[in-house]
């Protein structure tokens, strides 16, 4: 018994040291080993290979693309379409792209279309389908196609009833020389041929009778087919009139610096839609995307193509659109020709206010000796220069731009070429000159960025002229033309 009463008191005691521990000292109980170990493989590589490529082609193709299809006009797909691809998933991870990247390959998605049969109106309606075969024959001139098949539409007068009038083309139409006028773009075309056909629409139309209808046919005549056809089966050389404008509009763009009137100048819309009070809906879409949305906003955006008319060089230029889009070569130059005469004015003002700056800061020494005096100087002729890139307004331009003064002059001046000429007044006004040589250098430098643009657009004006017919009556400064005008990049400082 006393043995036992011993362990018993022995127990008790050791029950209670460990008590006491505990209250004393925090407990740390000891982890059992993991012995699951975690998987390396994500949720796609637990997929079937089968499965995987299945969504790598959900994800990297589009059954639509690459097939006749994906351009016809009653899909969704074409320039603007969203396609709904998603190739980043190829940057995921090496395995994923090795694995996915013969996907795209296989499955092509692209094709190269050598033969092409073409629908053409003769007529003119909102719509614009001669505009529509220009660009078509643009886009085509350097591929070589191997068959071109012309289908010219006949055109009805006298329907059967009223609600057909207007699937009929009863309107005004281009001659065939007029409508075949963008074949002259091509060369070097494997099998062409053109016909005449009744519209395809006629079959679709129930109780509608062709022998009741007076039809005009298009078709252009013995001699003209032969000549389009020698001309484009040939590999005679061929001046497009497109790349000749595009350097015009270059050089025109050199001159203006806020970009919405800059795209202004390509005149983007329809023949038959003149548009002056609104850009082309495509230029709105990029102007919203550039932060331009307030410009497309307002009654007249553009002075320059206003309620009254075009200013003179805008004007120049959407004549000069006018005989692209028509073909006619020889009215294309003189157009050109009436907007380089003004441009041309203009560039010699910038080069001689440009070299009055230069020679009058080259007199360092008198610089140095009447400095206030000098500053002054120095400030009027950076005003000059600045005041030489003004463009020519005609009345009613000057107008317009009056009219909206405020809305201009508020703009201007955020301009980053305003700001600092509104410094250096502020620094004349107050007689601090500590910064006013170096912000004057970089309002000089940033004006001669702009007449380096110009230079550049001059030597590459008559590029496009395979001729060299320039229908030119001004002679060049090719002394300064080929000049290379160096200006410090500030950005790049």
């Amino acid at each position: 018994m006393t043995s036992s009463d011993d362990s018993d008191i022995e127990m008790t005691d050791i029950n209670e040291d460990q008590t006491k521990s505990q209250r004393g000292s925090r407990w740390i109980p000891r982890r059992k080993p993991n012995t699951m170990t975690k998987s390396r493989k994500s949720a796609l590589d637990k997929l079937p290979v089968e499965v995987r490529r299945m969504i790598y082609k959900e994800l990297l193709v589009n059954p639509v693309l690459g097939t006749m299809k994906a351009i016809e006009a009653d899909t969704e797909f074409g320039v603007e379409a969203i396609y709904g691809l998603t190739p980043a998933i190829l940057r995921t991870c090496r395995s994923i792209y090795v694995e996915a990247s013969e996907i795209p390959v296989k499955s092509s998605t692209m094709t190269q279309a050598r033969s092409w049969k073409v629908l053409i109106d003769s007529y003119v309606d909102d719509i614009d389908h001669h505009q529509q075969f220009y660009k078509f024959c643009r886009a085509v001139c350097d591929a070589r196609p191997k068959k071109i098949e012309i289908v010219t539409l006949k055109t009805g007068t006298g329907p059967p009833n009223p609600a057909q009038v207007g699937r009929l083309g009863i309107c005004r139409s281009w001659k065939p020389w007029e409508t075949l006028a963008p074949l002259t773009m091509l060369r070097n075309v494997g099998k062409w041929t053109i016909r005449n056909e009744y519209p395809p629409f006629l079959h679709e139309i129930d109780g509608f009778y062709p022998d009741a209808v007076v039809w005009n046919s298009h078709e252009p005549g013995k001699v003209l087919t032969r000549m389009l056809q020698n001309l484009v089966q040939s590999d005679r050389p061929v001046e497009r009139i497109f790349p000749m404008r595009e350097k015009l509009i270059i050089l025109a763009e050199s001159f203006e610096r806020y970009l919405p009137f800059k795209m202004d100048m390509n005149f983007r819309a329809p023949l038959n839609m003149r548009s002056n009070l609104r850009s082309h809906p495509e230029d709105i879409h990029e102007l919203n995307m550039l932060g331009y949305k307030r410009y497309t906003e307002y009654d007249v955006p553009n002075p320059h193509r206003n309620k009254d008319g075009n200013n003179d060089l805008e004007e120049s230029l959407f004549q000069a659109r006018n005989a692209d889009l028509t073909m006619q070569n020889l009215s294309f130059k003189q157009h050109r020709e009436e907007a380089i005469k003004g441009l041309r004015l203009q560039y010699k003002r910038l080069l001689d206010a440009s070299k009055k700056l230069k020679s009058f800061k080259s007199g360092r020494d008198k610089f140095l000796e009447r400095k206030d005096s000098a500053f002054t100087h120095l400030l009027l002729l950076i005003e000059q220069y600045a005041a030489e890139f003004e463009r020519k307004k005609n009345p009613d331009t000057a107008a317009e731009f009056r009219r909206q003064k405020r809305r201009f002059d508020n703009l201007r001046a955020t301009w980053p070429r305003e700001i600092m000429l509104a410094k250096l007044d502020r620094m004349m006004e107050d007689q601090e000159f500590d910064e006013f040589e170096t912000v004057a250098l970089k309002v000089e430098e940033d004006m001669d960025k702009q007449v380096a643009g110009v230079t550049a657009a001059w030597r590459d004006l008559f590029k496009a002229d395979v001729y060299k017919e320039r229908f030119c009556q001004y002679r060049f400064d090719v002394v300064a033309l080929r000049r290379k005008r160096v200006v410090r990049d500030s950005d790049g400082e």
